[in-house]
């Protein structure tokens, strides 16, 4: 089989032809099969392009819930190691490891967000709605500093402050929250 483009500049050849040489019915008849053609060829790219940015969005949303749901086992263990209340060497490891989750946070939720990013930027021409809502959704995670909040939680782990640590972390969480 040919190609479309190529079937189209041929209807469209044999169209002009037609009409330069007064067969006006065969002239019309040419040029409505090559418009239904870019038709059926632009309903079938944006079929196509909906499908794609609909797998995106589903694989950006389980990556917002995994993002919350570690998010929230990372306060659990604080709240644990807060209510325990211990100052030793273990207490000190395990405020480490918490820095070192959360460090992992923030670096995942950079890759989300630049992910959501370049979804929004692919989406502004095909489909409007879907950028505007992506780009409102970085706006507003952007302006709620959920990755400061996960760069001061990791910092005042990392000096074993946890009750500091434990406040700027419901900010980060709540980010998090949001943009899930």
């Amino acid at each position: 089989p040919r190609p479309v483009k190529v079937v189209q500049r041929h209807m469209i050849r044999e169209s002009a032809e037609a009409m330069e040489q007064g067969m006006l019915s065969r002239a019309i008849t040419s040029a409505t099969r090559a418009q239904r053609q870019l038709e059926q060829m632009r309903e079938d790219l944006q079929r196509q392009t909906s499908s794609q940015f609909a797998e995106q969005m589903r694989e950006m949303r389980d990556e917002a819930q995994q993002l919350d749901q570690q998010q929230e086992r990372i306060a659990q263990e604080m709240k644990e190691q807060m209510e325990s209340r211990q100052r030793s060497l273990t207490g000190s490891d395990t405020s480490r490891e918490l820095a070192e989750q959360i460090g992992q946070q923030k670096e995942s939720l950079q890759k989300l967000l630049e992910e959501m990013k370049n979804v929004s930027d692919q989406a502004e021409a095909s489909e409007p709605l879907l950028s505007r809502k992506l780009y409102d959704t970085l706006r507003e995670t952007s302006t709620g500093d959920t990755d400061q909040a996960l760069e001061a939680t990791g910092e005042l782990l990392r000096r074993n402050l946890l009750p500091q640590a434990q406040q700027i972390e419901r900010r980060a969480q709540e980010g998090i929250d949001q943009l899930r």
